[in-house]
């Protein structure tokens, strides 16, 4: 499982990819307020894709 965070401009980017196709993707505008959207986008995503974090 692949997650690709685009985090360089104001345009924020993450996608879900499981190594043979793309599960789900997002992008959205946000004025250098990544860091308190950057977490809770994440949960977001993996749970579209019926994924969760493990460590």
């Amino acid at each position: 499982m692949i997650l690709a965070i685009d985090t360089a401009t104001r345009l924020m980017s993450l996608a879900v990819h499981d190594g043979y196709r793309l599960l789900a993707e997002e992008t959205w505008h946000t004025p250098n307020n990544h860091t308190a959207e950057l977490a809770p986008a994440i949960r977001s995503l993996l749970a579209r894709c019926e994924t969760e974090l493990r460590m």
